[in-house]
């Protein structure tokens, strides 16, 4: 099982581990204060259940098994304050993987969540034999996470416009690839 400790730019203890059936309702609360957040930057948009949770995290836990899936989770202060997933694509896509990183707000611009994104790509590359590219969506709204993909060598391969809205307002997702 993986696990590594960081120092986060001010200082704090992060600890980036693989994830354990107790964490389910740690998951919740990260998920769910994210998800509360105006233009939180994921897709989810309403309060997840302990039973939804449940599901999600057994069902990814048994693709960790295969080597199908990398999930890590950030833990600080006693909380996971972030999560990093890339999960492999099925049959004629499984040369590819989708890549997804949430990160509690008081833990941004720390960098902890570019040191969990190295190491669950770090990870993918060596337990998914055969993977040649990840991709992720992002909003546009989310110039920090641009910013973050970025640097980690991700680059722009299309857009789809008034892909979300958020409230009134239509906002364009971008989608970004990384060739291994």
């Amino acid at each position: 099982m993986f696990s590594t400790k960081l120092s986060a730019r001010d200082g704090s203890e992060v600890l980036i581990r693989e994830p354990k059936t107790s964490d389910d309702r740690a998951l919740m609360a990260l998920i769910n204060g994210i998800s509360a957040e105006h233009m939180s930057g994921i897709l989810v948009n309403r309060r997840i259940t302990l039973k939804e949770e449940k599901a999600w995290l057994g069902d990814h836990l048994k693709e960790i098994k295969k080597r199908r899936t990398v999930l890590l989770v950030a833990e600080a202060e006693g909380a996971l304050v972030g999560i990093c997933t890339v999960q492999r694509q099925a049959f004629k896509m499984s040369h590819r993987a989708i890549f997804g990183i949430a990160l509690a707000k008081k833990w941004r611009g720390k960098g902890i969540g570019e040191e969990l994104s190295r190491k669950a790509l770090e990870l993918s590359g060596e337990r998914m034999k055969g993977l040649e590219m990840i991709e992720l969506n992002h909003f546009d709204y989310n110039k920090r996470a641009s910013r973050l993909y970025r640097k980690l060598g991700f680059i722009v391969i299309g857009r789809t416009s008034k892909a979300i809205k958020e409230g009134p307002r239509y906002f364009d997702e971008h989608y970004m690839r990384l060739e291994l």
